[in-house]
């Protein structure tokens, strides 16, 4: 059975934890203090679809001086959880797939870009500010993203498997028994790489990670966030309950950004 998940742009999520045995996950999501304040909409989008033996899921956070982000964020959010839910075979590579996937970021933003054009802005939205919108819209929505699938050990994986990929700076960390692994992304999280609903993939191509979910480790850790939390960069504690401590304190902080979470942790049986 498939289980899809995507959180509401329109209020906060708190943290969500589910259960699986040999394996757990977690997300949440909360707007910044200026869009609850205004009842406004948030920019990051979280989503997930779990099966039996796999989950996929992606993260985007759409830039908010773009024409309206959430749209993209929602947009290719949906479609990259959807295109890695697909990748069933063991024999795919790094090259290929960041190939595969930066076609399809070409596709998706024709079709975004069809849409997009049909976009209302707010009747409420008048004079100088209606005017930069409609400066932006011409320039597209804009995100940065990431997505991941986590295949458990089985007779297709043996070893598992986890398949990252990315654009932009959203924060990826991993961790086997209980030791941030800190090499394993290189230098590849930048702001000047997105996905925007009128150029596709821009600063480059996708960048993807692909390895055995288990190497004689009995437990791993995956944690992906936005830069709304960036404040945990540098934190040796980043349990999922001192992130929704700090979420919960950072909702209320005038200056606070969207923040979006989610963390799946796993062991051997």
């Amino acid at each position: 059975m498939r289980n899809i998940v995507q959180t509401s742009q329109h209020t906060e999520t708190p943290i969500v934890r589910v259960n699986r045995g040999t394996w757990s996950y977690q997300y949440g999501y909360s707007r910044s203090a200026e869009a609850i304040a205004s009842g406004d909409v948030g920019q990051d989008y979280v989503t997930l679809a779990e099966e039996q033996n796999h989950i996929a899921f992606a993260l985007c956070d759409g830039i908010s001086m773009s024409y309206f982000g959430d749209l993209a964020a929602r947009f290719l959010g949906d479609r990259l959880r959807d295109w890695i839910s697909t990748l069933n075979q063991g024999s795919l590579n790094a090259r290929d797939l960041s190939n595969q996937l930066h076609g399809h970021l070409r596709e998706w933003a024709d079709k975004a870009d069809s849409q997009l054009k049909d976009h209302q802005i707010p009747d409420g939205v008048k004079g100088m500010l209606r005017d930069v919108l409609l400066a932006k819209k011409k320039l597209g929505s804009a995100t940065v993203y990431a997505c991941g699938r986590i295949d458990m050990p089985s007779v297709a994986f043996p070893q598992g498997r986890i398949i990252l990929a990315w654009q932009g700076d959203t924060r990826i960390r991993m961790w086997a028994d209980q030791q941030e692994q800190k090499g394993y992304f290189g230098d590849r999280f930048h702001t000047r790489e997105q996905w925007n609903t009128v150029n596709g993939p821009v600063g480059g191509m996708p960048h993807i990670y692909m390895n055995h979910l288990l190497h004689g480790d009995n437990e791993g850790r995956l944690l992906i966030y936005s830069d709304g939390l960036q404040i945990i960069d540098h934190s040796d504690d980043v349990s999922i309950e001192a992130i929704s401590s700090v979420m919960k304190k950072e909702a209320v902080n005038p200056s606070s950004d969207d923040m979006s979470v989610f963390q799946i942790e796993w062991h051997s049986i």
